[in-house]
């Protein structure tokens, strides 16, 4: 008897805020966490998202801060209000 698994094909609407993995992973509870980073992935090699950024938390690995591609300079704020550490990084010279 052979069994035979069905892949879920769950299209993934990605957010209009910034996000991070973790965010939509509790949007979509039934995935699997490996499967929504490989999903990122490739949308980020399609251009659909960008990486705009970091979140340094206290304690261990940074967490990537997403968007959808063209953010508005209006959400790349509100995700640097929120503690998102820009990509960029520009010295300046004293």
């Amino acid at each position: 008897m052979t069994t035979k698994n069905k892949k879920s094909t769950v299209t993934i609407e990605w957010p209009t805020s910034h996000f991070t993995i973790e965010d939509v992973q509790t949007k979509y509870p039934d995935s699997v966490n490996i499967t929504l980073r490989f999903r990122v992935n490739k949308a980020l090699e399609n251009k659909e998202i960008v990486l705009i950024g970091k979140i340094k938390p206290s304690i261990g690995r940074p967490k990537k801060v997403f968007a959808k591609a063209n953010p508005t300079k209006e959400l790349i704020e509100a995700a640097k209000a929120a503690g998102v550490i820009s990509g960029d990084t520009t010295t300046v010279a004293v």
